[in-house]
């Protein structure tokens, strides 16, 4: 038996073809293909210019000030998401990562993902009344260069 996982994948799979052979019926393999490639350029410059932008801004605020406002987690968490949907190749998927960056469509979103954070027995957050407690260690830059003392290398000369 499929788990729900595989099966969601599944479906969404052949959907995704179905959807990719009926356009092309209409405008033509060589267009279907070259909006496909297009999608993803588009998910891929979105999660370049705005992806990075959102973890780093996020791993700072945590270890900033310890926690973070539970919307604003979920928003991140589904605006890279979003990215995440128009870089996979098809075009359910790319409507799909499209309607989640409409902040309406967020908002829906929003509660939907934080009950299953706080579910999600992988998960070690506190929720708070509006905030997620979250533990974190900043690491200090260290110093990568290898001591030559220590080296098991045999000398060659």
């Amino acid at each position: 038996m499929l788990s729900s996982v595989a099966l969601v994948l599944l479906v969404a799979f052949v959907v995704e073809l179905f959807v990719i052979v009926q356009l092309a019926g209409g405008i033509g393999a060589l267009a279907t293909v070259a909006l496909v490639v297009l999608l993803s350029m588009i998910g891929m410059a979105f999660l370049k210019a705005r992806g990075g932008g959102l973890v780093k801004a996020t791993i700072n605020r945590i270890s900033q000030h310890g926690s973070l406002d539970t919307d604003d987690l979920a928003d991140r968490t589904i605006t890279i998401a979003a990215g995440l949907l128009l870089l996979l190749p098809g075009f359910v998927t790319a409507a799909l990562g499209c309607l989640l960056l409409l902040p309406p469509v967020r908002a829906l979103a929003r509660p939907v993902l934080l009950a299953r954070m706080a579910n999600s027995p992988g998960l070690n957050l506190r929720f708070g009344t509006n905030v997620v407690d979250v533990d974190s260690v900043v690491v200090t830059d260290v110093d990568d260069t290898p001591d030559p003392s220590t080296s098991t290398r045999p000398e060659l000369g």
